[in-house]
């Protein structure tokens, strides 16, 4: 972003997107979907991959639309489907068809019931928040498999985690480690809608330059609604994107490139924090990407003040977490469609510096388990 303060780059640019960004991101996917993608007509920059989604809901859907999410959930997906006036759906990950490797494995029988006629979206997150959880191959076959039996429905693929696959169980796409893009599929490049973003990749969210890719049918009408949300995104910060996407393949501190540099600070902060956690009885479920762990939460002794809150039991005890051990983490019951109370968990985030990690760690392993 400082090279670009001697530049020309401080006018409004194109509403759709600065072309050299557009540009790369069309080069970049056409590499990543084995495709050509035309910069101008099938790449949309948004504020943020925020923007992104909501542009395509807004785009796709009308009142009485039903959208299909994998539950738990990123609950701005709610939010935004609440706007449109279309009804959420949503189908358990885990359950019937966990296992001790994937608790949240996709239980396919399940989604296939829950499409019906009315079934206009459905939103793929992987690497998916808030679980972690990287969705397999043949997970993804079997979705588009199912996508393929109804013409009506859309996916919208939101793949803003998708460098930070740090334990992969499968080997990827070539392009990006671990990491399938579902519009790369047979015959689901024109039904999806790919979602991306600069912030979550180069720990730089402030930025909120995102970006979707899809077929001109969809991407149309959402560049002809930029000029009336915001105009544009940030010329200098979409220009420094363009530079980044480039300069972030090449080595970086003794790694082949900055996204593997930035895998091994993962896995690194990722086992880290699992230390601390499972030093004060809170069990990490397994995931292997992202940069959330998901955490079963042990049944602390409450507070009377904190006994007393009307809320959910997961809330209850991230709060006694915070006054015990200084630490706070998001109730996971945030993120599911109905009530976690037999089963307490917590979102914690270790995209944080290395001084954060090691205060949080010590915090939980200096008290260690309290009842």
């Amino acid at each position: 972003l400082h090279s670009t303060t001697s530049t020309k780059y401080h006018q409004y640019t194109r509403p759709a997107g600065h072309p050299p960004l557009v540009e790369v991101l069309a080069e970049r996917y056409g590499g990543h979907l084995s495709r050509d993608i035309n910069a101008y007509s099938e790449v949309a920059i948004t504020v943020g991959a925020t923007q992104a989604l909501y542009l395509s809901l807004m785009t796709i859907l009308k009142p009485g639309d039903e959208v299909l999410m994998f539950d738990p959930f990123f609950e701005l997906y709610g939010k935004q489907i609440s706007l449109t006036g279309a009804v959420q759906r949503f189908v358990k990950l885990g359950g019937r068809a966990a296992t001790p490797e994937d608790p949240w494995a996709v239980d396919i029988k399940a989604l296939k019931e829950a499409i019906t006629n009315k079934t206009r979206i459905l939103i793929l997150n992987s690497p998916h928040n808030p679980t972690g959880k990287v969705f397999t191959l043949s997970e993804m076959k079997a979705i588009a498999d199912i996508v393929r039996q109804y013409p009506n429905i859309v996916v919208i693929s939101d793949e803003v985690y998708k460098y930070s696959i740090y334990q992969p169980d499968e080997a990827g796409d070539f392009t990006v480690q671990g990491h399938y893009h579902f519009a790369r599929l047979p015959d689901m490049y024109d039904r999806t809608i790919t979602l991306s973003s600069c912030g979550k990749t180069f720990s730089v969210t402030g930025w909120q330059v995102g970006w979707m890719i899809g077929p001109e049918r969809y991407i149309a009408p959402v560049q002809a609604m930029l000029p009336c949300v915001q105009f544009c995104a940030s010329t200098p910060v979409q220009q420094a994107v363009a530079s980044a996407l480039s300069i972030a393949d090449q080595p970086y501190k003794d790694y082949q490139s900055f996204y593997e540099w930035q895998r091994h600070q993962f896995l690194s902060k990722r086992h880290e924090l699992e230390e601390g956690l499972q030093s004060v009885g809170i069990e990490p479920l397994p995931s292997r990407g992202g940069i959330f762990v998901m955490g079963r939460l042990p049944a602390w002794k409450l507070s009377a003040y904190h006994e007393s809150l009307a809320e959910p039991y997961d809330w209850k005890l991230c709060r006694q977490m915070i006054e015990n051990y200084g630490v706070a983490a998001i109730p996971a019951s945030s993120f599911f469609s109905s009530s976690t109370d037999d089963n307490p968990m917590a979102r914690f985030a270790f995209c944080k510096m290395d001084k954060t990690m090691s205060a949080a760690t010590n915090r939980f392993k200096s008290k260690g388990l309290t009842t």
